[in-house]
């Protein structure tokens, strides 16, 4: 990070994930009810939280993800909380993407032969 360019491409990354971030918590909001769709949030990433969490009976909607989501970081979704505030959120997603490449990591050792 010596480097101003270095800073601008972190930027970047960063800017979309706040992007889909600020989207996801949205969707919560003002479509709680509706359900996500695995193509757009991640196949495996529902896949995790089906496995670290119970679905959900209707399935997963935006706000029962986002709470899953913050749950992993830290959120303890007692019956009166509101929603999950940002820092949460950042990180139960933060662990939720590093689980996802350790699942990727699994699944490609898994096809190697030896």
């Amino acid at each position: 990070m010596e480097k101003g360019f270095r800073i601008e491409n972190l930027l970047a990354v960063l800017a979309v994930l706040a992007v889909r971030l600020v989207n996801t918590q949205w969707l919560a909001r003002n479509r709680p009810d509706e359900p996500v769709e695995a193509e757009s949030f991640g196949a495996s990433a529902l896949e995790l939280l089906s496995a670290k969490y119970e679905m959900p009976k209707g399935g997963w909607t935006n706000r029962s993800v986002l709470i899953a989501v913050a749950r992993l970081g830290g959120f303890l979704a007692r019956k009166h909380d509101g929603l999950p505030g940002w820092q949460t959120i950042w990180r139960g997603w933060s662990k939720l993407m590093c689980m996802c490449e350790g699942l990727e990591i699994l699944k490609e050792k898994a096809k190697r032969c030896g």
